[in-house]
């Protein structure tokens, strides 16, 4: 398997679309899974027929998605922004405390908030205070100071450095159904789902540009083809692909495919693929048990369950109810319902 994959590694740094296509059409699995936990925000995710995206930022691998060259530049700009930031929140003169207020607005500050944006709001914030082309006066000289490690930012807004990830959105699957750790540990101890999507539809959703997705590449090293020389066939999606798909061996047990959405501002997208729902062995109403104790919300949480039960009816979803074997690591189907 993990040769097949380099040879996808290798249609994709050809920017072979076609050999991508004829790549996913041989192996895509007929279904893939998801394991999460029992949360409403979940079940408002699974009624909404739609799928969760996220950064790999804020993934539990802090190396994923990372590749080494694309780091050491983007953290050099990185540190000046942060130090640009620190010096603006701790000075003392009137117009600065402007622009500090300003950016404090805008929530700068936050994880949530990429570096590109960081970027764009000090400098959207600072034209509004300071003209371009206009005399600079001596209560600007103040503003230009702190801001000056900016300008040794050249290209930090475009797309020829190659940081494809920071404006990415990822939904994480597996080929694996039911498997022990994974319930364990996504499904927060068994008590969690594990669904079943169909994957009929996913090449036709490539072909339509929604999406891409890939299968990953185990490996003890770090994806590094890549360099600050700019060639055009590195800006395109196909060609950053590959970073998306390295994950040291550890994670092999988890056989993971991803969707890849690049430029994605949305937090979710339209996936109604389901087919089974599988309730963990310790499935339990978790919001509730954990978080609160009101009859209130105990009602809430009923609520959304009924919600759930009842979409899977309309749309023919099954739900298959899971239990602990007792002679084997291993799990086993209760009574299928429709």
């Amino acid at each position: 398997m993990a040769e097949n994959v380099l040879l996808l590694i290798e249609i994709l740094k050809r920017n072979d679309y076609v050999g991508y296509i004829q790549y996913l059409r041989a192996n895509l699995p007929e279904k893939l899974y998801r394991y999460c936990s029992h949360t409403n925000q979940n079940i408002s995710t699974i009624t909404s027929s739609k799928i969760p995206l996220s950064n790999p930022r804020y993934f539990n691998d802090p190396f994923d998605s990372l590749s080494q060259e694309v780091y050491r530049v983007y953290t050099h700009y990185y540190k000046k922004i942060d130090r640009t930031i620190q010096r603006i929140l701790y000075s003392r003169d009137k117009k600065v405390r402007i622009l500090r207020d300003a950016i404090l607005r805008r929530n700068i500050l936050s994880r949530k908030v990429a570096y590109k944006e960081k970027f764009k709001i000090l400098e959207e914030e600072k034209q509004k205070i300071i003209k371009p082309n206009a005399d600079v006066g001596i209560e600007d000289i103040h503003i230009h100071g702190i801001l000056w490690e900016m300008k040794q930012i050249s290209g930090f807004t475009n797309r020829y450095l190659g940081d494809f990830v920071s404006d990415s959105g990822v939904f994480c699957l597996s080929e694996e159904k039911n498997n022990i750790i994974m319930h364990s540990h996504y499904g927060n101890a068994h008590s969690g789902f594990c669904i079943e999507y169909k994957t009929d539809n996913i090449i036709q959703d490539i072909l339509n540009g929604k999406y891409f997705i890939i299968p990953l590449y185990y490996s003890d090293t770090i994806y590094t083809d890549y360099s600050e020389q700019i060639y055009p066939e590195r800006l395109t999606y196909l060609w950053n692909l590959p970073q998306f798909m390295y994950k040291k061996k550890q994670w092999e047990y988890e056989k993971e495919w991803r969707i890849v959405k690049f430029d994605s501002s949305d937090h979710q997208l339209d996936f109604d693929y389901i087919n089974t729902i599988y309730l963990g062995a310790s499935f339990e109403n978790v919001d509730f048990v954990f978080n609160n104790n009101s009859e209130r919300e105990e009602k809430k949480q009923i609520d959304y369950l009924i919600k759930l039960f009842d979409y899977c009816s309309e749309k023919g979803i099954k739900i298959i109810p899971l239990r602990a074997a007792t002679h084997k690591y291993g799990l086993e189907e209760l009574d299928k319902y429709k």
